[in-house]
């Protein structure tokens, strides 16, 4: 698709059309006056006002919001009905009055105003894609600016709570109680509080998020949200000049494919305009990794088990050998072929991965317009755990995902794409289940996690906005999550998650704070004190292949 034309005004809507851009016909809306009248046409409506300034240059930033977010139909038919949306460029008069007024220092940027007082209550910076856009707009649909309504969170910082004047009241009442136990209570309990505060909103949030997937099957929508691909490359490989060429030698790939019937070989990867060619001796033996295939890259410098690797997880499967794979990986041996070396050398590990650090940073700079990034697996993010009938691993919660990428078959889990996640406490260890939003994704199962590494894992998901559960009995969480997918429509108006009755009770307390339409189900005890599960319990981890009604 290509860039959307402007109107010359420069001052456009959500879906101006253009003969550029028929994709976006059905989203006719144009709003052309000056701010001021389409400040005032919204108080007269009452409805909130949206404002796109945007970069006269149409810089990647701009045209990305184009694309897909004011593309995307969803996004297209709320704004429609509930907002006022008005896009300007930000070499205008206009946009210039707008960036002064609003002391915005860069764009694009989306504004989320109240067109009576002109307050700005939200403010995006750079892309915005259309699901956590959606999050926020959800929230102002029953009401306008006429009825003091205000977004009940915000998405840009993990730990900022909501902003309604009575919320915030009992949300800072929350905070004194946990300041006037401080003297009772140690470091770990406190934070141990904050964890409660953010997983009770992550759980409100979900309930909010019911009403907007119930939106959407009522007008016969689908849930997709579109990839991007990060940068605006060819989808042919580009060769560089040998002298801009980055390469970085001595890599055996993985999995291990070719002529020597999966034997060790050692190549180099270099870095041309807009990917990277992976050659050996053999010039039969060569691949193209064009960059806008690659979703995410990480890296990990190694240890005295592992050495330095660098991964690519594609947006599709390409074919290595005989099998289509979405995970490729490069280890960085730097052992001539045909000669074997002990890897314990604790001097050429350190070597090795500055290596492989300058290599990445190197890449970084070449491809800065491209907003390329590598992200660095981090030791103090890993944990010990094994996958269902595997060996144990090394697991890491790195900024975007959960991976598991020293051991195959490797793991690349997105957090912006996970549901929920289930930790079930036991003694000693930590058994993970991931449910992703795709409910017809298969789950990920990391069983024996170490009980030390709970903490770093609660903190890397609050971090990341991911709603976890603590429970202490074994779930069918196969057969749970297959009948979610089968009907779920029937999941959402049952209640969601809140209907299954796992969140513990000294989060539930916290509902209150960020959702008042919450009702959280209160755990069943045993005589002995133990939960009782509500759907049946596994023995020694087996799923059940029934789920049992809980009766109250």
């Amino acid at each position: 698709m290509g860039h959307p034309s402007l109107e010359p005004s420069s001052m456009v809507a959500l879906g101006a059309t253009s003969t550029a851009d028929n994709s976006r016909d059905d989203l006719a809306l144009f709003h052309g006056p000056p701010f001021v009248k389409i400040k005032q046409e919204a108080a007269d409506q009452n409805k909130w006002l949206l404002v796109n300034v945007e970069s006269s240059k149409m810089e990647f930033g701009s045209d990305m919001l184009n694309r897909a977010t004011w593309n995307d139909k969803v996004v297209a038919q709320l704004i429609r009905t509930k907002f006022i949306f008005w896009q300007v460029h930000d070499d205008t008069t206009e946009g210039r009055q707008v960036c002064n007024y609003y002391n915005l220092v860069s764009v694009p940027v989306v504004l989320l105003l109240d067109p009576i007082s002109g307050k700005k209550m939200r403010l995006w910076s750079g892309m915005i894609r259309p699901r956590p856009l959606l999050k926020v707009l959800l929230r102002l649909v029953d009401g306008g600016p006429k009825d003091n309504l205000e977004p009940k969170g915000a998405d840009s910082c993990p730990m900022e709570f909501p902003r309604c004047p009575i919320k915030t009241y009992l949300l800072t009442m929350a905070r004194e109680k946990i300041k006037e136990k401080s003297r009772t209570c140690n470091e770990e309990e406190l934070l141990e509080v904050e964890r409660r505060l953010m997983q009770a909103r992550l759980g409100a949030q979900l309930q909010q998020l019911n009403d907007y997937r119930l939106w959407l099957l009522s007008e016969g929508l689908d849930d997709d949200e579109i990839i991007l691909i990060s940068g605006d490359m060819s989808s042919s490989l580009q060769k560089d000049k040998k002298a801009n060429v980055i390469t970085l030698t001595g890599l055996e790939i993985f999995p291990k494919v070719g002529e020597l019937g999966g034997e060790t070989i050692v190549g180099n990867l270099d870095v041309h305009k807009n990917g990277f060619i992976y050659a050996t001796s053999s010039p039969s033996f060569h691949f193209h990794f064009i960059c806008a295939d690659i979703k995410r890259t990480f890296f990990r410098v190694g240890d005295e088990k592992t050495q330095p690797l660098l991964h690519f997880h594609l947006h599709h499967p390409v074919k290595m050998g005989a099998e289509m794979r979405q995970d490729i990986q490069f280890r960085l041996v730097q052992t001539p072929v045909g000669q074997r070396t002990s890897y314990n050398d604790s001097e050429k590990q350190t070597r090795d991965g500055e290596d492989l650090k300058n290599f990445v940073h190197k890449v970084e700079d070449k491809w800065s317009t491209y907003t390329f990034h590598v992200a660095e697996v981090l030791k103090r993010k890993e944990f010990q755990g094994n996958l269902r009938s595997k060996a144990p691993t090394v697991f890491c919660l790195t900024f975007y995902a959960l991976v598991g990428l020293v051991d195959e078959p490797f793991i690349v889990a997105y957090l912006n794409k996970i549901e929920i996640v289930s930790l079930r406490l036991k003694p000693a260890v930590i058994d993970m289940t991931i449910v992703f939003q795709d409910f017809k994704r298969d789950l990920i199962h990391i069983n024996s996690i170490p009980i030390a590494a709970l903490g770093l894992i609660k903190d890397s998901f609050n971090f990341a906005m991911v709603k976890y559960y603590e429970i202490h009995k074994d779930l069918p969480w196969n057969s749970m999550v297959k009948g979610i997918a089968d009907s779920p429509r029937e999941f959402l108006t049952n209640g969601g998650w809140l209907n299954y009755g796992l969140e513990d009770d000294a989060t539930a307390k916290f509902y209150d704070y960020f959702y008042e339409k919450v009702e959280v189900k209160e755990r069943k005890l045993d005589n002995e004190g133990e939960e009782i599960c509500p759907y049946g319990s596994d023995s020694e981890g087996e799923e059940s292949d029934t789920l049992e009604e809980w009766e109250d």
